[in-house]
């Protein structure tokens, strides 16, 4: 027999839980062309053979 409190897990409160829209600690620049920034972050790098 097992004691009943022991296997009791406390219920999450919704309301106390923070969601992924509240962090606006990455902004993406959304006017940015990705090809291009990803070009000039890698022109400096050397292609393999």
């Amino acid at each position: 027999m097992t004691d009943a409190s022991n296997d009791q897990q406390p219920i999450a409160d919704p309301a106390a839980q923070k969601t992924d829209r509240e962090d606006t600690s990455i902004v993406p620049d959304l006017t940015g062309d990705p090809v291009e920034a990803e070009r000039a972050r890698t022109e400096d790098i050397p292609e393999r053979d």
